[in-house]
């Protein structure tokens, strides 16, 4: 875990996050036939990760999803701020007579995480144990996230506050055992990296089919689930090739702060892959960055080391994602 500086529970606003509301007789049928991702699968009690795809199968958006503890039909998408108008206007285009209404949500977005054991003394709120496991109370919406060893992480959603009233300390857990320390966001984009959790955000839209980001792999493509745009491009990639590329972590301690979303990852001379989500921590503490390669840039057959932005940026150190990269059978 990237060091946040302070003991007991960190958290932050993230900002960078929307939340997108599907609801309606029809709105189950809508979202399967444009994900990736089965809709059957997303209750409430259990997010799922999906991509949706343009006709090329490359992503257009990426989401978490999960359904209203209160009402069936309705289901929440956590999705990146700068592409939710795009996605929220070409989603429109495809309702039709579908009886779905599509709005976006004003509602705060905490990030919480601890590096010991502070969330295990908080409230039954955060009871899940498993990655994406969803708790809903008292108007919150407690999603756990993916984190590392003992380490916790969980996404808030304070379901009864709008952004202009908000105030963290009135929707946090109280304890007497542990403090809360109000943090970087960046920080919280840095565990996604780490756990090689790839989002769609404006710099890199369309540009990547979902198995370049590792979404089969971590469950966020459905090969069995029926119909959805860009399907023949992404299940030929499955079914008929061999993937060439996939989603790698790295991280440099060397001053990186000019690299964007999109940057060239270059081994030697050569261009050889490209940032897909970049985390840039406060005080000099380093760059995560998660990337896309051709795998024989990672699999150890070149002696080039890889870098960031030009040949002579930045060098990384390359990691794994924390699953394995084998494509799934479904």
């Amino acid at each position: 875990m990237p060091n946040s500086s302070s003991p007991g529970v960190n958290y932050a606003l993230l900002d960078d996050f929307s939340v997108l509301k599907a609801s309606g007789a029809d709105a189950l049928e809508f979202l399967q036939n444009q994900f990736t991702q089965d809709l059957n699968l997303v209750s409430a009690e259990q997010a799922q990760l999906s991509a949706w795809c343009n006709a090329k199968g490359r992503s257009l958006a990426s989401f978490l999803m999960w359904r209203d503890a209160a009402a069936n039909d309705c289901f929440y998408l956590l999705i990146k701020k700068d592409i939710v108008e795009p996605t929220l206007k070409r989603l429109k285009m495809f309702v039709f007579r579908n009886k779905v209404e599509l709005e976006l949500l004003n509602l705060p977005i905490l990030g919480l995480w601890s590096e010991d054991k502070g969330l295990q003394y908080a409230p039954e709120a955060l009871g899940g144990k498993g990655s994406f496991t969803v708790t809903q109370q008292n108007n919150q919406h407690w999603i756990r996230f993916p984190a590392t060893g003992s380490e916790q992480r969980y996404l808030l959603i304070a379901g009864a506050h709008s952004m202009a009233e908000f105030n963290p300390q009135e929707v946090l857990p109280k304890s007497e055992s542990f403090e809360y320390t109000l943090s970087d966001a960046t920080f919280w984009n840095a565990l996604d990296i780490i756990q090689a959790i790839a989002w769609v955000e404006l710099a890199n839209r369309e540009e990547f089919i979902p198995q370049s980001i590792n979404y089969d792999a971590i469950g966020a493509v459905n090969f069995k689930k029926g119909c959805f745009p860009g399907q023949e491009v992404v299940a030929r990639s499955h079914y008929r090739g061999t993937l060439k590329r996939r989603a790698f972590i790295a991280y440099t301690s060397q001053n990186a702060s000019d690299i964007t979303v999109g940057a060239d990852i270059f081994q030697g001379d050569r261009p050889n892959g490209q940032v897909v989500n970049i985390a840039h921590l406060p005080d000099n503490k380093g760059t995560w960055v998660l990337f896309e390669t051709r795998l024989e840039a990672v699999d150890g057959s070149s002696d080039e080391s890889l870098h960031l932005g030009s040949e002579n940026g930045p060098e990384l150190t390359v990691q794994a994602p924390p699953y394995p990269l084998e494509k799934p059978e479904n």
